[in-house]
């Protein structure tokens, strides 16, 4: 049904949109200008804040969604598992 097919076509969007902020941000943190470290984190917090409420909705009121998110969350965090054991991932 091409019905489907404009909300799998928003939510790659909005997956796309979440780590390309999350990669500005990493670039940001590898800077030595304090400050700008700064205002990225001061930014990020904020982000976080206006947007958690209604991204924990929008997750709760999809299955599909909480799975993947889950298993992002298993990935990255077994990725720093393996990084602290010295354990190089390609990525």
């Amino acid at each position: 049904h091409y019905s489907k097919l404009l909300p799998v076509i928003l939510q790659i969007g909005i997956i796309d949109i979440v780590f390309s902020i999350d990669s500005v941000f990493t670039a940001v943190g590898m800077t030595s200008e304090y400050w700008i470290m700064a205002t990225a984190i001061i930014i990020t917090i904020i982000l976080m804040i206006v947007a958690s409420e209604p991204l924990s909705k929008y997750i709760e009121s999809k299955p599909t969604i909480k799975i993947l998110a889950l298993s992002f969350i298993l990935l990255i965090g077994t990725l720093l598992v393996a990084d602290g054991l010295h354990f190089h991932v390609p990525r």
